[in-house]
């Protein structure tokens, strides 16, 4: 596993969502491809194709120059707004798995 460190001025994204479901059906939604395909990308998109090798969200961009970093650090709103949005369906998702 490979471990990843920012330096102190950087800022990652990160977002945590509850989710009233029990633990196992998270899990399966987030791990099984055909079920992750079902919920996963921006509403109204649909996925034709998914591997499942391995999973870590976790946004920050490499290497960035000065203007990268304040415009990825700026889109943090943004960013969150769109994974609220998929959380959104993952949920509904959850409720009829």
């Amino acid at each position: 596993m490979k471990m990843i460190v920012h330096p102190a001025t950087q800022r990652p994204f990160i977002i945590a969502h509850l989710f009233h479901a029990p633990c196992e059906r998270v899990w399966r939604a987030w791990t099984e491809r055909d079920r992750l395909m079902r919920w996963f990308g921006p509403a109204g998109v649909t996925l034709s194709a998914a591997t499942l090798d391995q999973l870590i969200i976790e946004w920050s961009p490499l290497n960035p120059t000065s203007d990268e970093r304040r415009t990825f650090d700026s889109s943090h709103d943004s960013m969150r707004q769109g994974w609220s949005g998929m959380f959104g369906q993952l949920t509904g998702y959850l409720v009829n798995a």
